[in-house]
């Protein structure tokens, strides 16, 4: 973390919470850039094994139709297309729609793609009016978020393993990264600039997608919570024990009422979109999530990115609500207010990513 001064109460918890050390390889301290990309190929193993889970294939094909146009919509500022996306394995076919409104004044704009836990896109025309591109897909076209619908969705494009088969936190995350198979084909958008965003369970599937797939330049994760920023160790709110099962693998019940015992905390996820960049926000009444440990993941996270000469989260202690921290490669906000992503939040973020042109 850059700005040391009155950062000391912030070291002492984050060493109470007895944190693994991702900048360890072997017992080692990591010195060179071999080590690190190891490192980082055990961390992912790690996170997917014991809490998101893997995915039984690994070849897929993705093709697009568009199957609705707007060519003036939001008063003529823009252009909204529907468009199918059609992912295809040797075990079968999932499709689900995808919403694009591409601002008319602007060429190759900055992606928001957003996984909205609604089907409504209040934001989209401001995200327009702002000249960013905003892509929009509904959670539960891509997986519905019910126990019993294993083989729905992208759930039946893989066979599913009681200890390790992915959750569908993995299986909202696999679809986003489907989603940017089929926006990397555009040519009327900055495909360098595709910012993931997600709130509340798919905040938490916007930072795995992320970590997985390096072709987003930012992950934006709002409310995250367990099994999404916040650490895992000395977190209160929603624990392990409260975690929705279907949402993750089930390794991860192992260590109910034991989260010390984890072979990694939140930190390390974060530390997986080193170099690119992460933005989390918390709301100073959303105690269920735990904006402290929200916070505290990010401080932990740092180190990946001073590593590669970058700065983390800068910070000169504990940010109280209303406070945006938004310097370095690690950004946070805390939002008063409770757990929402809010036109506020928003507006962060788009302050951010003008700042940083990213």
């Amino acid at each position: 973390m850059k700005n040391k001064d009155g950062m000391q109460e912030i070291e002492e918890e984050l060493k109470r919470r007895n944190l693994p050390d991702f900048m360890l390889l072997d017992g080692k301290k990591i010195t060179d850039a071999e080590q690190w990309e190891q490192k980082r190929t055990q961390m992912r193993e790690a996170i997917l094994r014991e809490l998101y889970g893997f995915m039984s294939f690994r070849e897929c094909s993705v093709s697009a139709e568009t199957v609705k146009l707007d060519p003036d919509a939001y008063g003529g500022k823009a252009v909204i297309e529907t468009v199918l996306i059609r992912v295809s394995t040797v075990r079968g076919v999932c499709c689900y729609p995808v919403r694009l409104a591409i601002p008319k004044e602007v060429q190759k704009p900055a992606v928001f793609l957003y996984m909205t836990g609604f089907p409504g896109t209040e934001i989209v025309e401001e995200l327009i009016d702002c000249h960013y591109a905003a892509v929009t897909v509904y959670y539960q076209d891509i997986m519905p978020d019910r126990p019993e619908a294993e083989l729905e969705g992208v759930g039946g494009l893989c066979e599913k393993t009681p200890y390790i088969g992915w959750g569908k936190i993995a299986m909202w995350a696999y679809g986003i990264s489907r989603v940017t198979d089929y926006l990397m084909t555009r040519q009327d958008i900055d495909t360098g600039r595709i910012a993931v965003v997600g709130h509340s369970r798919l905040g938490k599937a916007a930072l795995l997608s992320a970590a997985l797939d390096q072709r987003c330049s930012l992950v934006i994760s709002a409310g995250s919570g367990a099994g999404g920023a916040a650490l895992f160790r000395g977190k209160t709110g929603e624990r392990i024990e409260n975690l929705s099962r279907h949402w993750f693998c089930g390794n991860l019940q192992k260590y109910a009422y034991h989260p010390e015992l984890l072979p990694f905390d939140q930190h390390f996820l974060l530390a997986l979109t080193a170099p690119r960049r992460v933005y989390i926000s918390s709301a100073s009444k959303d105690s269920w999530a735990d904006p402290k440990s929200e916070f505290l993941s990010c401080a932990a996270a740092s180190p990946a990115y001073e590593f590669l000469g970058l700065d983390g989260l800068v910070c000169r202690g504990y940010p109280k609500a209303g406070d945006m921290l938004q310097e370095g490669h690690i950004a946070y906000h805390i939002r008063r207010g409770t757990h929402a992503l809010t036109r506020e939040d928003w507006h962060c973020y788009m302050r951010y990513r003008q700042r940083h042109h990213v």
